[in-house]
């Protein structure tokens, strides 16, 4: 089968690149410098399965609001997801939009990071997990607002491995895509197109301002 070019001004840079100079020396700095430049992703294949799998995951509303609806993915021990979180937020508050924040340990994760995972999962409160980012490390334990009632060991694993197995299958899809999943990712639609963005760059995170702008207006 022949294989999907979703970012077609990438090849056609690399194509030109091998034309004028055929070294191959070139190709991977211009490579990178053309997919940098690209911005979001579209999700080509099975994008109503990542729109189910999103559905279908512990997410909760960072701050409850309307459409358009943005997602992202988060983890515990993820230091760039609180720069990330404060930007797409923020971006869209501006437009009357509803950020949907699903915080998954993937597997092989600590202790620590599961069991809160799992607590977000229970709770499902954006407003307990705002509370714990501005705390000034944001250390691995039961955030500020989330009440210590034991629910069991058992059902603790249970809500890590909700988030697991949602990681997982979002991950899948993702793959599908040439692409490997990690925190922070932004999923956004353009239209009837899924986009993502995953370890956002600015250019990432410009084209979505723009799409919630366009969005917005109309």
């Amino acid at each position: 089968m022949a294989r999907r070019v979703q970012r077609p001004a990438l090849f056609a840079a690399l194509v030109t690149a091998a034309a004028l100079g055929g070294a191959a020396a070139v190709l991977a700095p211009l490579h990178l410098q053309q997919r940098i430049a690209l911005g979001p992703q579209v999700v080509a294949v099975d994008a109503a399965e990542l729109e189910q799998a999103l559905e279908d995951s512990p997410w909760f509303a960072f701050e409850p609001g309307e459409e358009p609806a943005v997602w992202l993915l988060s983890a515990p021990a993820c230091a760039p997801c609180r720069r990330d979180e404060a930007a797409v937020l923020k971006m869209v508050q501006g437009v009357g939009g509803e950020l949907r924040v699903l915080v998954a340990a993937p597997r092989g994760a600590s202790d620590a990071e599961a069991s809160l995972a799992a607590e977000f999962a229970r709770r499902r409160d954006g407003a307990a997990f705002a509370a714990w980012r501005l705390e000034p490390d944001a250390p691995l334990r039961i955030p500020v607002g989330v009440s210590d009632v034991d629910v069991g060991s058992a059902a603790v694993e249970g809500y890590a491995e909700w988030g697991r197995a949602s990681f997982d299958r979002i991950a899948a899809v993702v793959a599908r895509n040439d692409t490997a999943l990690e925190a922070p990712t932004v999923f956004w639609r353009r239209g009837q197109e899924w986009r993502m963005a995953v370890s956002p760059a600015a250019d990432d995170l410009e084209a979505l301002r723009q799409d919630l702008e366009a969005q917005a207006a109309g």
